[in-house]
């Protein structure tokens, strides 16, 4: 950890002002589990509520299962609802490198197969978007329904290309591991898990996934914890800029796996989503074969639950309802 740098000093002055000011009494969190899954990962899940409907959540990059706190909240008098640390996230082990989101995928479906979950609404935020499209495509027998929020499209994450001068090229992206790894956003966040600078990543945040409504701040505190933990983001993001379950040309042609996808598929999206545009989710919905449905929250970034809970709980609860 950096001790003599300017972030440190930053670092010091934040948590000094953080104690002074004082947090609202910290909420109790669901209890994590542990388990071991056939590839040799240890997955950290957490778990709540009883009965036949099974709710399985994904959370996206720079999270951990944590994210979903209010979710479990919400609906554990109406479900079994289950929340899991993906490997190289939170307190689930990452002892495999992971090259593509199948591999995420599998591991979401080894689980589910370890803890006994024959079938499940999925729920998949961001890059857990782009993992439950892969596990639907995949195992198609295990969800009863998909709910990508702010997901990563289904021809994947476009990472655009710069020039000398750090601007955009448009229409250009990167796809290759050793152009996305030396991408100088990925570097940043990089440098930024590795030195746990606080107030830089509440600054990136600021601009990207909060710039809509700050979380709680107790909460707020908890996710940057867990985002400090992450020791595959630039595994993960080399994974969505070549992810493509179309069967068109990205950097290379897709797998066609989507034309697996039997499960019905409900799509929520912020339409000020500035890490995927709502765009990205109006065009991903082409290509199921059995058709998608688009939510589009007019108040909403890319995150969803926390910019506008009321209206995304609110169509939530209708989904559920079908199957109660």
């Amino acid at each position: 950890m950096e001790n003599t740098n300017l972030g440190y000093q930053y670092n010091m002055i934040y948590n000094y002002f953080t104690k002074l000011l004082g947090h609202k009494e910290e909420k109790k969190m669901y209890e994590l589990k542990k388990v071991s899954i056939p590839s040799g990962e240890t997955i950290a899940y957490r778990e709540v509520g009883s009965g036949d409907l099974t709710i399985l959540l994904i959370h996206g990059n720079q999270s951990s299962s944590i994210i979903y706190h209010n979710f479990m909240k919400r609906y554990e008098d109406k479900a079994k609802v289950y929340a899991l640390d993906l490997p190289g996230f939170g307190e689930s082990s990452y002892n495999n490198k992971h090259t593509k989101i199948d591999d995420w995928a599998k591991d979401v479906n080894d689980f589910m197969e370890v803890i006994g979950i024959d079938r499940a609404i999925v729920v998949g935020h961001s890059a857990g978007g782009g993992v439950g499209l892969k596990l639907a495509a995949d195992f198609p027998d295990k969800l009863s329904h998909l709910i990508p929020v702010g997901s990563v499209g289904v021809k994947g994450f476009l990472l655009p290309k710069l020039d000398r001068f750090l601007r955009p090229i448009p229409d250009e992206y990167v796809y290759s591991y050793e152009d996305v790894a030396n991408h100088p956003s990925i570097k940043l966040v990089e440098k930024l898990i590795k030195g746990k600078a606080k107030l830089s990543t509440r600054n990136m945040w600021k601009q990207s996934l909060y710039h809509i409504k700050s979380p709680e701040r107790s909460m707020y505190e908890i996710y940057i914890d867990e985002f400090f933990k992450e020791r595959c983001f630039t595994d993960i993001s080399v994974a969505l800029c070549q992810f493509n379950i179309t069967d068109e040309v990205t950097y290379k042609k897709g797998d066609g796996s989507i034309k697996n996808i039997t499960a019905p598929v409900t799509y929520f999206h912020g339409k000020k989503d500035l890490v995927v545009p709502f765009a990205i989710a109006e065009d991903s919905i082409k290509y199921f074969p059995n058709g998608a449905d688009l939510i589009g929250l007019n108040q909403a970034g890319h995150m969803v639950f926390n910019d506008s809970p009321n209206e995304f709980y609110s169509h939530v609860d209708r989904i559920i309802a079908q199957y109660i």
